[in-house]
């Protein structure tokens, strides 16, 4: 019985540090409990803020003609696979990086904007899954001979292991659901599609007719012209 009277007085001798305790436990329990919704609520605004936002796949497939078997045209898919966008703009632009060695092993590079490349841009109407189909008539029989042709002429201008590959280039501008537009740009390499960080709007931009080849069929083209055009205004590549 007395050490229950001495817990009694204790308690009672010390009411209010008991008290005090008490409540500022039941505060921080209710801290904790709060903070503990608030990473609720925050992970589930940004799940639904991340189902929200539209992703986009694009892929590179071969056309091939039903009587040849031939792959004769190269196009580009744009999909949505999620997320919401509207008034989706897409466009394309396609560039051939040129290398070449003079006479003295001496590296030169060129840049050219290639047009009548991919210049049928075809909407399918579909808000989800392929959105656009864009594409050339005979696009890459007309380019692997031209390839084929322009590196001929220009190893018969004295210049040696001339490399030419073929970049493409897409920009897809968009509304999306809390009302702002976005930019997005993508390139290729080897089929890869790579969605790029920065501004890359420049490269959408009409070139000058001097750093522009347009693509017709290798036949017509002024071959020799154009492997002139390319050697006169190639940089040299100096080594670091």
């Amino acid at each position: 019985m007395q050490r229950i009277d001495r817990i009694r007085n204790c308690l009672k001798n010390n009411e209010i540090f008991f008290t005090t305790i008490a409540s500022v436990l039941l505060s921080l329990m209710a801290i904790i409990v709060s903070y503990k919704v608030y990473e609720i609520t925050k992970f589930q605004i940004n799940m639904e803020y991340a189902d929200k936002l539209p992703e986009f796949h694009l892929s590179t497939d071969y056309v091939f003609d039903k009587d040849t078997l031939k792959a004769e045209e190269i196009q580009i898919i744009v999909s949505k696979v999620k997320g919401v966008a509207k008034n989706i703009d897409i466009d394309c632009a396609s560039y051939l990086s040129i290398e070449f060695q003079d006479e003295r092993f001496k590296l030169f590079r060129n840049k050219f904007q290639l047009m009548h490349y991919l210049d049928s841009n075809r909407i399918t109407g579909n808000e989800s899954g392929a959105l656009r189909k864009i594409r050339g008539s005979q696009n890459n029989v007309r380019l692997f001979n031209f390839k084929k042709v322009i590196s001929e002429k220009i190893k018969e201008k004295g210049k040696q292991h001339v490399f030419i590959k073929n970049n493409n280039y897409v920009r897809i501008s968009y509304i999306d659901f809390l009302g702002n537009k976005q930019v997005e740009f993508y390139s290729n390499s080897d089929w890869n599609w790579t969605l790029m960080e920065d501004n890359f709007d420049c490269l959408f931009e009409m070139r000058s007719l001097n750093k522009q080849i347009s693509l017709g069929d290798a036949d017509t083209m002024d071959i020799s012209e154009i492997a002139e055009r390319i050697i006169s205004t190639a940089s040299e590549v100096h080594e670091e």
